[in-house]
């Protein structure tokens, strides 16, 4: 019977390791590639940490899990609220595992909180508020984690030492939060023979996120790091500290485990231009702001000045909230909803005028998208269904792609999807109307944000990283997302050097249960990667006539404090503004 070791790279990417393989610095990957078989692995649309993740535990696309972003807007609202494992519809390969007998163990893997029931053992990932009884099953386990290892750390949360320019600290947190939980990991592998076991370390990301301008001297934001300083490539220094775990897990995999490196999305830089979407909405007549939103540099003065002082207000009112007893709280929680959800809403919505918007885009700081404003769907839509709205995604479509950057007079816009193009499933009706991947600037990525910090009218703005004015979340967000992870595979089942063509995160889930030779549901949207395993291919385990069984929807994940805590994590991480 075969076994299966995954260990998750969060964005990493062949980009960076491939050189630094080359130049010997990442030993351990180096023999991976050279014993095993490696390819780069597609991610999702867009390639965001939620989407990808559930794709990779499901097998499906986002249409079918239903898992779109960080966040989602609630059914017939403006209002946005944080997703959860709460919102996935499909089943998990743990789930799935599990009810074939085997025994799994999951460890960080982002969008499992809160926790299932498995055979087994799982930690959440990142996107947990706390460790509690939702951030671990089986419960007790974590007494005897924190005895044996220590306390387990949900994320690095160095933005207060990135903040204070104080790059080799914020280094060294991270190191040791990796170190952690890979001992906490290897404590759990030894407690017993795994069918399949599963850690996944964030740092890959946040390091390529904070520390981009510090390794990339093409960068528009470069910043060498200052003579003496311990770690002069932040981004490297990550990347060995990984590359010795991946070792220590192949020593204990051996040849008869399949082990399995991958991530869930690539990386790349970010360059120095802002696109502010609804600002171009906007000037392209799709969307109106409030009065104050069109009336020149006074009226987006005051408008910011506004906006700032319901900010400071909504956040009192959060810290008041929070301190109240639980009972009061859920009383008044049923009248007033997510608190944190508010907030964000009405940093992204809350200037636009409905009544004369057609289109509109949430703006969040990475992938855009834009919804229409459509009648029966949202409080107050303006475009009627059916050959209406279909007009105007195509008109929307035709604009977006002769968009020019009017500095290079290059296009703004690399492609355009429809949801229908891209997702497949009973949840795509939930995606946005358009989603849209924008073209590199001189190889480096646009930085989507908001336009309520944009400057008059301007739909594309240069940011200068030397103004002291400048949002800190340009200041420490460097690098971004790409469409490619990467995926490594070595064991006695896998044929070395073999070319994988194609692979998708969602070939993932159908290789592993193949690999453990458990039947593939046949509604799983991947395919095994049977060009990379040896033998006897496909008659280990057949695919069952089964459809992707949806999971149960257990109602609310987060707490108004929880959701508080996610939404300041992730304004940590960037993806929040």
């Amino acid at each position: 019977m075969g076994r299966v070791l995954i260990v998750g790279l969060d964005g990493a990417t062949f980009d960076l390791i491939r050189p630094w393989v080359a130049q010997g610095r990442l030993p351990r990957l180096q023999a991976l590639l050279a014993q095993g078989t490696a390819a780069e692995l597609r991610s999702t649309v867009p390639p965001m940490s939620p989407p990808a993740w559930s794709s990779f535990m499901t097998g499906v696309n986002p249409g079918k899990h239903g898992i779109f972003d960080f966040t989602e807007r609630k059914p017939g609202t403006y209002e946005i609220q944080f997703v959860s494992s709460r919102q996935r519809k499909a089943e998990t390969i743990w789930k799935i595992l599990s009810r074939a007998g085997k025994r799994v163990c999951a460890v960080g893997v982002p969008t499992t909180y809160p926790v299932e029931a498995v055979n087994g053992v799982m930690i959440s990932g990142f996107d947990t508020p706390a460790m509690n009884e939702k951030a671990i099953h089986p419960p007790g386990l974590y007494a005897e984690i924190v005895e044996k290892v220590g306390e387990y750390i949900l994320s690095s949360d160095v933005m207060r030492h990135v903040h204070g320019q104080r790059i080799d600290l914020a280094v060294e947190t991270m190191l040791r939060c990796i170190r952690r939980k890979a001992d906490i990991a290897k404590y759990l592998w030894a407690r017993e023979p795994w069918d399949c076991f599963m850690v996944v370390f964030g740092e890959t990301d946040s390091a390529v996120h904070y520390f981009w301008k510090h390794h990339d001297p093409q960068s528009p934001q470069y910043a060498p790091r200052p003579a003496g300083s311990k770690y002069p490539d932040p981004i490297l220094a990550v990347y060995q500290a990984l590359d010795e775990i991946v070792g220590e897990f192949a020593d204990l995999a051996g040849a008869d485990v399949t082990l399995l490196v991958m991530s869930d999305h690539g990386a790349g830089g970010t360059g120095g231009k802002a696109i502010h979407l609804n600002r171009w909405l906007e000037m392209n007549g799709f969307l109106g702001f409030r009065q104050h939103g069109a009336i020149g540099a006074l009226g987006d003065i005051r408008a910011r000045v506004t906006e700032l002082l319901v900010t400071k207000v909504l956040n009192t009112a959060k810290s008041w909230f929070l301190r109240l007893p639980r009972t009061v709280r859920k009383r008044l929680r049923s009248r007033t909803g997510d608190l944190a959800g508010k907030v964000e809403s009405m940093l992204r919505l809350s200037a636009i005028d409905w009544t004369i918007t057609r289109a509109f885009s949430e703006e969040p700081p990475h992938y855009p998208n834009i919804a229409i404003n459509l009648r029966g769907r949202e409080p107050e839509g303006t475009v009627q269904p059916g050959k209406e709205h279909e007009a105007l995604r195509d008109l929307l479509i035709e604009r977006l792609l002769d968009w020019r950057d009017p500095e290079t007079g290059q296009r703004v816009v690399q492609r355009v999807w429809k949801r229908e193009e891209i997702y497949d499933g009973p949840e795509a009706h939930r995606a946005p109307d358009l989603i849209i991947s924008w073209a590199l600037d001189r190889g480096y990525a646009y930085l989507s944000r908001p336009s309520s910090a944009s400057a008059g009218q301007m739909a594309i703005a240069r940011l200068d990283v030397r103004d002291a004015g400048v949002s800190t979340l340009m200041l420490r967000h460097s690098g971004s997302h790409r469409d490619h992870g990467i995926l490594l595979l070595q064991g006695r089942s896998v044929r070395a050097g073999a070319a994988l063509k194609d692979a998708n995160i969602t070939d993932l889930a159908p290789t592993v249960l193949h690999l453990l030779e458990v039947p593939v549901p046949a509604g799983m949207d991947g395919r095994v990667l049977t060009e990379a395993i040896e033998g006897d291919g496909l008659g280990r385990a057949a695919v069952c006539d089964e459809a992707v069984q949806a999971a149960a929807d257990t109602g609310e994940a987060y707490s108004d404090k929880e959701s508080e805590m996610i939404r300041k994590r992730l304004e940590d991480l960037g993806y929040l503004e």
